[in-house]
C-alpha cells in the first residue's frame, strides 16, 4: 500500500545491479500497520519507529458523486453512533460544505428510531454533532450549544442521582422520574407551588454534600440567566445558546433543577447560585424560574413571541 525509499536519487531500470551504488542504511518500511475502525486510516510505524498515518479515501481513490458520498459517510457515522466506535477517521473525510447536511440528514435519522434506542443515544448524537460542526465555519459557533447540552446532561443526571426514595424497595417512580413527570405537568409559573407537589423528603441530603455541589448550582443559576438575557437577541442565530431558546426538553430540564435548587437551598441556603439583584428584597430564584417557564411554555406551543428557525428578525 506504501513503498519508501532511503534514497530520492532516481534509479535506471537498465543499469546492471554490479554499478548500483550500495545504500547508505537500511530503506524504510513499515513494521507494524493498523486499521481504523471503518477502514478510513491506515496508522504504521517503520523500522526507525516514526509513526504516519496514512488518509483512505472511502471510494478508494474513485470520483463519486456527492450525495453518493454523502450518504456513505452518513451510514458510518450512524455504523459509529450505534456501535459505540471512534469517528475520528470518518471526520477526516468531511468537507466544510457537507457538514450541514451530515448534521441534519444525521438527526433526521435519529428522530425515527425508537424511544428507547434515543434515549440510550442521545449523549452520543450530540458529541458527534459536535465535533462534526468543528469543521465548519457556518457552524462553529452550534459547537459550544452542543457542549453546554452534554454538560447539562451531565449535571442533571448527576443530582437526580442523588436523590432518594423516602420508603426504600418501593415499587414507585424514583424520585428523579417523579420530578419530571410533575414539572411537565404542571406549568404554572410560581416555582414554589410546583415544589409543594413533590416528596420534599426525598430530597434530603448531607449539608456537606449540598454544600459541595454549589459551584454545580451556580453553573445552572448562571446559565438560566444567560438564557434569558439573550432572549432579546434571538434574531443571531450566531451567539452561542441560540438553539436552547428552542428546545423545550433542555428548558424543561433547566426548570427541573431550578425547583431541585430551590429545595435544597430551604435546606442549606449557602448552597444556592449568587445572584446580583437591583433590589434587597427580589427573589431572584423566583423572577428567573416564572421567565423559564413562559419561554418553555412557548417552546412546547408556538407562538409569535419566537421567531421560525433560521429567521432573522430585527433588533431593534
Amino acid at each position: 500500500m506504501a513503498i519508501f525509499y532511503s534514497s530520492t536519487a532516481p534509479r535506471s531500470m537498465d543499469e546492471p545491479a554490479i554499478k548500483r551504488p550500495r545504500t547508505t542504511g537500511p530503506a524504510v518500511h513499515f513494521k507494524a500497520m493498523q486499521l481504523s475502525w471503518t477502514s478510513l486510516a491506515l496508522v504504521g510505524i517503520d523500522n526507525h519507529g516514526k509513526l504516519s498515518m496514512l488518509r483512505i479515501s472511502p471510494s478508494m481513490g474513485h470520483t463519486l458523486d456527492v450525495n453518493l458520498a454523502l450518504r456513505h459517510l452518513l451510514f458510518l457515522l450512524e455504523y459509529c453512533m450505534v456501535t459505540g466506535y471512534d469517528w475520528w477517521d470518518i471526520l477526516l473525510h468531511v468537507q466544510p460544505t457537507m457538514v450541514q447536511s451530515l448534521v441534519e440528514r444525521l438527526h433526521e435519522e435519529y428522530t425515527r428510531q425508537k424511544a428507547a434506542l434515543q434515549q440510550v443515544l442521545s449523549t452520543r448524537i450530540l458529541a458527534m454533532k459536535a465535533s462534526l460542526c468543528k469543521l465548519s465555519p457556518c457552524t462553529v459557533t452550534l459547537v459550544c450549544d452542543y457542549h453546554a447540552k452534554l454538560f447539562l446532561i451531565a449535571i442533571s443526571s448527576t443530582l437526580k442521582s442523588l436523590l432518594r426514595p423516602h420508603i426504600l424497595n418501593t415499587p414507585d417512580k424514583s424520585p428523579g422520574d417523579r420530578l419530571t413527570e410533575i414539572c411537565a405537568k404542571i406549568t404554572d409559573v410560581d416555582i414554589d407551588k410546583v415544589m409543594i407537589n413533590l416528596k420534599t423528603e426525598e430530597f434530603v441530603l448531607d449539608m456537606n454534600t449540598l454544600q459541595a455541589l454549589q459551584q454545580l448550582l451556580q453553573w445552572v443559576g448562571d446559565f438560566v440567566l444567560y438564557l434569558l438575557a439573550s432572549l432579546p437577541n434571538q434574531g443571531a442565530p450566531l451567539r452561542p445558546g441560540h438553539s436552547f431558546l428552542r428546545d423545550g426538553t433542555s428548558l424543561g430540564m433547566l426548570r427541573e433543577l431550578m425547583v431541585v435548587i430551590r429545595i435544597w437551598g430551604l435546606l442549606k441556603p449557602s448552597c444556592l447560585p449568587v445572584y446580583t439583584a437591583t433590589s434587597d428584597t427580589q427573589d431572584s430564584m423566583s423572577l428567573l424560574f416564572r421567565l423559564l417557564t413562559k419561554l418553555w411554555i412557548c417552546c412546547e406551543m408556538p407562538s409569535p413571541l419566537l421567531p421560525a428557525p433560521h429567521q432573522h428578525t430585527n433588533p431593534s
